[in-house]
């Protein structure tokens, strides 16, 4: 959004000179998430997996800069777009609910070119997503996160999907379906105010 400030070093979202909190932040608050510091494994490499697959998606990723522990990741994110046929139409878009004032950073946005079926995923050609991408396992408060996303995202059809990203260089897809998810998440987000009084 043109109204809305976000300092990606900081990982900091203003607005009229406000800041904002984040969906992260507010998971953290609801006591759904760790902070990613304390999660095995995952400081530093998600962000640069993210970094890659935004270049990558932009036509702009050198390969050879990759390192050999972080290039697995990268050829699952490059299989996945050949085998479904994705393409991106939002990518790392930062997004703000004006009506609950929080605010994200959406990993992806777009559409699939193919009909496939997975063992809990079935893609239809020209289906919209709202993509989110991990460099581990997955975890329930996913969907929730997700959640919290599509509400800060205009259009409320879209589907909720994380795309795991495995350090075999395979993926896997998962879709959040579970209205629940947005109650939880309202509930975060109460939680999150209430703290911050």
């Amino acid at each position: 959004m043109p109204d809305l400030l976000f300092d990606k070093d900081k990982h900091e979202y203003r607005h009229n000179n406000i800041i904002l909190p984040g969906v992260t932040s507010i998971l953290e608050s609801g006591g759904l998430k760790e902070p990613y510091a304390n999660i095995s494994g995952t400081t530093g490499k998600g962000t640069r997996i993210h970094h890659y697959c935004e270049y990558m998606d932009q036509d702009d990723l050198d390969w050879s800069v990759i390192s050999k522990s972080d290039l697995p990741y990268v050829e699952a994110y490059k299989d996945f777009k050949n085998k479904t046929g994705f393409k991106p139409r939002l990518i790392e878009s930062p997004q703000h609910s004006h009506e609950h004032e929080y605010a994200t950073v959406i990993d992806r946005t777009g559409v699939f070119d193919f009909n496939l079926v997975f063992k809990y995923v079935t893609l239809h050609q020209g289906m919209e997503v709202l993509l989110e991408i991990k460099t581990f396992p997955k975890q329930k408060w996913w969907g929730v996160q997700l959640a919290g996303q599509r509400t800060a995202y205009t259009p409320m059809t879209i589907n909720r999907i994380a795309l795991e990203l495995r350090k075999s260089g395979r993926w896997k897809l998962h879709e959040f379906n579970d209205p629940d998810d947005y109650d939880c998440w309202f509930a975060c987000l109460d939680i999150h105010k209430w703290r911050n009084k």
